[in-house]
């Protein structure tokens, strides 16, 4: 492989810059392995037996943009030609033994940075003078046989860093057909205790890239087995509820993992083009990208509420054939509604952003609203507030809602297809004749206290609610006729 042609100019010219300054400097880490893949490269990553000082020294006339935030760990950020370049002393971290955060110390030896790395396939440099791999830890060829593995003892490295523990996880996700050796997954499961060491905001990090990988499903299954999401969700295997003996249920884990699929095959189906002429002008249908970090989340989370709401009834198998719970019927009556309060909570306990956070909770708080029209039985004023409810979120509730039919019936899958076309067809009609990211009361916040003679205050916001709500139920009305109906609401609220 020639890897002189594969790197930016950026980087060539910095090879030279140092080179001729006396300095080592080196490609190395993930930027290696992703070269080696044939996979994209966003930033390179390079090291050097340069002392921070002196690497800005060399950068500042260079560099388009310089940027020295991370320079007390040895860490110099620039911009050239539109890449983005990070060049980083050798280290030689010691970890203290209270809470093992990294005491940053700067080495001299290439070999010695490599060793520190999380991972034999992270641990390869290609140095930028004579374009050779150097590998003492054999990193090459475990990335041909696609093996995760430390490259020290792994209870040591762990120790030292517990988030590697969940970066081991996390790249059999976003690396194709990687695994976890033996030894180093033993030990990532013994030492899942040490991630209780490690920020909320780094574990979730993690985890959103451990679902934003192509192999999402297998990585989440993988790290629910083992246990160690018990550290951060335990409620992901509290999913893996047993039927009592005579009531049986969906595999409900199971099922969520072939949902998160389903949302995965399906990111790159805009399925919205079928249903409005012009989507991009429309709020409510948005063009999916993969991975859409909120819909995978939705997905994963939808059905979190089913054990906390599950309830056996009537009789088990074996009962009177004329009792209607004969078969052994398992409710998990208002599922959605606990889900997402869970969902919530969870979200606030990892410190994800609010926005996303109010995404997903909306949509496992809608995601069985289609379900309670599987007659087809849809009103007008029932699409208008599924249309209102799903607001920007509405694309990704159609796949969500579309993804969670995993029923192995045939006839059945197609009863719920059927049933949701319908309700497609009454939207796509529906938005046909009103204008919903327009949607308003027919009377504003100005005219409501002119015709009710009152001054801002609680009752004026009730009022441009209740009318809101009856829009979205009626459709548009007369300024006349509403305000007959804002006048009898007026009687019976503003005693």
């Amino acid at each position: 492989m020639n890897y002189k042609e594969l790197l930016p100019k950026g980087v060539l010219e910095l090879g030279t810059i140092f080179e001729k300054a006396g300095y080592e400097l080196s490609l190395v880490g993930g930027s290696v392995r992703d070269i080696y893949l044939n996979r994209p490269v966003s930033d390179w990553d390079l090291t050097t037996s340069a002392l921070p000082d002196e690497i800005e020294k060399l950068l500042k006339p260079y560099a388009d943009e310089l940027w020295t935030v991370g320079k007390k760990f040895g860490t110099i950020g620039c911009k050239k030609y539109g890449d983005l370049i990070e060049i980083t002393t050798y280290r030689s971290d010691i970890y203290n033994d209270k809470d093992r955060k990294p005491v940053v110390k700067f080495g001299d030896s290439l070999t010695e940075d490599l060793k520190r790395r999380d991972f034999t396939i992270n641990a390869v440099a290609l140095s930028i003078s004579n374009f050779e791999i150097i590998d003492p830890f054999n990193g090459i060829n475990d990335i041909d046989a696609k093996i995760i593995k430390t490259p020290t003892d792994p209870n040591i490295s762990f120790s030292d860093d517990p988030l590697r523990i969940m970066r081991a996880f996390r790249f059999t996700s976003t690396l194709d057909n990687f695994t976890i050796e033996d030894k180093t997954l033993e030990s990532a499961v013994a030492l899942k205790d040490r991630l209780s060491k490690i920020s909320k905001e780094r574990i979730r990090d993690e985890f959103v890239k451990l679902v934003s990988g192509k192999n999402a499903v297998a990585a989440l299954k993988l790290i629910c087995d083992t246990n160690v999401s018990d550290e951060f969700i335990p409620e992901l295997n509290a999913l893996k509820i047993k039927p009592t003996e005579g009531f049986h249920h969906k595999d409900i884990f199971n099922h969520t993992l072939k949902v998160l699929q389903n949302v995965i095959d399906a990111e790159t189906q805009q399925i919205y083009e079928k249903l409005i002429d012009n989507p991009d002008e429309s709020p409510y249908y948005i063009n999916i990208q993969s991975p859409d970090i909120t819909l995978r989340l939705a997905a994963i989370f939808h059905d979190i509420g089913k054990p906390n709401t599950r309830k056996n009834e009537g009789k088990p198998f074996g009962g009177h054939p004329e009792n209607k719970y004969a078969s052994g019927k398992v409710s998990f009556t208002n599922h959605d509604i606990i889900g997402a309060k869970m969902t919530r909570k969870i979200f606030d306990g990892l410190r994800f952003d609010h926005t996303i956070s109010k995404k997903v909770y909306k949509l496992v708080r809608l995601h069985l609203r289609a379900h309670g029209f599987e007659n087809g039985d849809w009103t007008e004023s029932a699409v208008r507030r599924y249309i209102h409810d799903g607001g920007e979120l509405l694309t990704r509730l159609h796949i969500l809602t579309l993804s969670d039919c995993t029923t192995n019936n045939p006839n059945r899958a197609a009863e719920l297809r059927d049933s949701y076309a319908r309700l497609l067809a009454s939207i796509y009609e529906l938005l046909q004749k009103e204008e919903f990211d327009k949607i308003r009361p027919d009377l504003n916040g100005e005219e409501i206290m002119q015709i009710l003679n009152i001054s801002p205050s609680r009752q004026v916001g009730e009022a441009y609610s209740y009318l809101l709500n009856y829009r979205i139920e009626n459709g548009p009305t007369s300024k006349e006729k509403v305000e007959l109906i804002l006048k009898d609401w007026a009687k019976e609220n503003l005693k």
